[in-house]
C-alpha cells in the first residue's frame, strides 16, 4: 500500500497539473476570442469580417461629421473597423478625455479595495480626513466610499456655470476646500454630479496607497495593458485630479474600455476583479425622471448607465452599456451584447450626443456574430468616408 505522504504527494501532484492547465487553456481561449490582444497595438479588419455591415458603418460615421469630433473609434471583436481624425488630431494626439477620467478613478479603487489598501466601499471617508470628525456637522462621518463613487455624499455642488468646480480650482487647497463644504442633504439620499467627490476619491487613493493616483494607475492599470503615454494633472498640493484632468490617446483609452469589455481580463491576466466591474456597473443611482440626460437612466460607480427601449427587458440591445463620459463628448462606451467598444472625443455641446448615433446607426449596423460575405463596394465607400472626416474642424 501506498503511504500516506506518497497519496498526499499524488494529490498535490495532479491538482497543480490541473491548475496549470486550467489556466493554460484560460489564457488560450481568452486570445482565441479575438485572435490576439492590443498589447502594444490594435489591428483593424473590415466590418464585414465582424459581422457588420459597412454601408451602415458608413451611415453612423457621416452622422459623426459636423459634431465637433475631434477622433472616433469603433472596435468590434477586438478588431477596429473603423477610426477617424479631425484636422488637428491624429493616432499620437493625447486627448483631453475630461470627465472621462472619473471611470479611470473608479477602476482604482476597485483594484485598492482589491489589494486590501482600501477597506471596502462603505468605509467612512473619515478614516482618511479624520477632520471630518471634529466637523460641526456630525453627519459628514457618515459619508463612505461609496457615496463618492455614486454621487450621493450631500455635499453642497453647484454646476450652474461650473461654479463650484471653479470655486475649487481658484482655492488654495482643494481637498480641504472639499471638506469643509456645507451639506445640502444627508449622504446616500440625493444624487448630484460632483467633480468634488472623485477627487476626494484621488486623495483617498494617494493616502490608502502613499503614492499619486496617476503613479498607482501607470502601476496596475496603465503598464498591464500596455498603456505607456499619459498625463495627468494634479491640484495645488500635487494630487492627482481624480474626477478630470487624465491626458491619453484615443486608441490608449480603448484599451480601457476594451479591459472592461472582457470583465477587467488581459491577455490571462486579472487587472481589475470581475466582481467590481459588475458592482461598478449596475444602477445603483436610477434616474427616475431623467432628469440628467434622456439617453441616461441610470449611475453606477462612476460609470454611466445607458437607457433601455424597455427597463424589463434584460434582453434589450441597449440594456448592458455603459460609458464613461466627460463634458464635450468625450466617451468611451462599452457595449457587451455587441462585443463592441466605441471611443470619441470631441468638444460637442451635449456631453452624449454620441448615444444616439449608437442607438440609431451603429448597433442597426451590426448582422451578425459571425463573418458576413465580403462587400468590396461599400467597404470602399466607407473607406472613402474616412479619408473625409480628415477634413473636419470645430465650428465652435
Amino acid at each position: 500500500m501506498l503511504s500516506t505522504r506518497k497519496i498526499l504527494f499524488y494529490v498535490l501532484f495532479i491538482i497543480i497539473i490541473i491548475m496549470s492547465a486550467v489556466l493554460y487553456f484560460k489564457k488560450v481561449f481568452a486570445v482565441e476570442k479575438t485572435g490576439y490582444w492590443p498589447i502594444t497595438e490594435w489591428k483593424t479588419s473590415s466590418p464585414e469580417a465582424e459581422g457588420v455591415d459597412s454601408v451602415g458603418l458608413t451611415s453612423a460615421v457621416s452622422a459623426l461629421q459636423g459634431k465637433n469630433v475631434h477622433s472616433f473609434l469603433i472596435i468590434r471583436n477586438g478588431y477596429i473597423i473603423a477610426e477617424g481624425y479631425n484636422e488637428n488630431n491624429d493616432q499620437s494626439t493625447k486627448q483631453d478625455i475630461l470627465s472621462a477620467t472619473k471611470s479611470v478613478t473608479s477602476a482604482l479603487v476597485g483594484i485598492a479595495i482589491n489589494q486590501h489598501k482600501i477597506g471596502d466601499v462603505e468605509e467612512p471617508i473619515a478614516n482618511y480626513f479624520p477632520e471630518l470628525l471634529k466637523d460641526p456637522d456630525a453627519r459628514k462621518k457618515e459619508i463612505t466610499v461609496s457615496n463618492l463613487l455614486t454621487m450621493t455624499s450631500g455635499l453642497e455642488w453647484n454646476n450652474v456655470n461650473e461654479a463650484a468646480t471653479n470655486n475649487m480650482i481658484n482655492s488654495q487647497d482643494w481637498i480641504q476646500y472639499l471638506l469643509g463644504l456645507p451639506l445640502s442633504a444627508d449622504p446616500r439620499t440625493q444624487f448630484v454630479y460632483s467633480n468634488g467627490g472623485p477627487h476626494l476619491l484621488s486623495a483617498i487613493l494617494q493616502k490608502a496607497t502613499n503614492e499619486t493616483e496617476a503613479a498607482y494607475a501607470q502601476k496596475v492599470l496603465f503598464q498591464p495593458i500596455g498603456i505607456q503615454d499619459v498625463t495627468w494633472d494634479a491640484d495645488p498640493q500635487g494630487v492627482s485630479i481624480g474626477s478630470f484632468g487624465l491626458h491619453i490617446t484615443t486608441r490608449d483609452i480603448a484599451k480601457f474600455g476594451y479591459l472592461y469589455l472582457n470583465e477587467g481580463e488581459w491577455d490571462g491576466d486579472r487587472v481589475v476583479p470581475k466582481d467590481w466591474i459588475t458592482e461598478s456597473t449596475q444602477r445603483t443611482i436610477e434616474f427616475q425622471d431623467r432628469n440628467i440626460h434622456p439617453s441616461e437612466e441610470a449611475y453606477g460607480y462612476l460609470w454611466w448607465l445607458h437607457a433601455s427601449e424597455d427597463t424589463n427587458n434584460k434582453n434589450s440591445e441597449l440594456s448592458t452599456i455603459y460609458s464613461a463620459n466627460g463634458s464635450g463628448g468625450q466617451s468611451v462606451i462599452v457595449m457587451p451584447k455587441q462585443n463592441m467598444v466605441v471611443v470619441i472625443t470631441a468638444n460637442n455641446n451635449d456631453s452624449f450626443f454620441a448615444d444616439p448615433i449608437i442607438e440609431s446607426k451603429v448597433i442597426p449596423a451590426i448582422k451578425s456574430n459571425k463573418t458576413l460575405p465580403a462587400n468590396p463596394k461599400g467597404d470602399n465607400v466607407l473607406k472613402m468616408k474616412l479619408q473625409t472626416f480628415k477634413e473636419e474642424k470645430d465650428t465652435l
